[in-house]
C-alpha cells in the first residue's frame, strides 16, 4: 500500500448522494443538517431508503478499515 487508504467507489457513491440530495433540498455544503434529520423533516421513504443505503456503505467501508487495520498488526507480530 502506497501511502494511505485509497477512497474507493463508495466514497465517491456518498459524494454523489449528498450532491443529488443537497440539490433536491437546496441545503448548501456548509449547513449544518444530517440526512437523518431531513428524513425525520420530510417523513420521506425515498429519503429514508438512501439514508440506509448511505448508513450500509459507511457500515461496509469500516468493516474494510477494520480488516485492513487488523492484517497490518498481524504483520506486526
Amino acid at each position: 500500500m502506497h501511502g494511505g487508504v485509497r477512497s474507493g467507489p463508495s466514497d465517491q457513491r456518498l459524494r454523489e448522494i449528498a450532491a443529488h440530495l443537497r440539490t433536491a433540498f437546496r441545503v448548501s455544503d456548509d449547513h449544518d443538517v444530517t440526512l437523518s434529520d431531513l428524513a425525520t423533516a420530510v417523513d420521506s421513504p425515498e429519503l429514508a431508503e438512501i439514508y440506509q443505503e448511505i448508513r450500509a456503505l459507511q457500515t461496509e467501508q469500516v468493516q474494510r478499515l477494520e480488516r485492513l487495520l487488523a492484517r497490518i498488526a498481524d504483520n506486526d507480530t
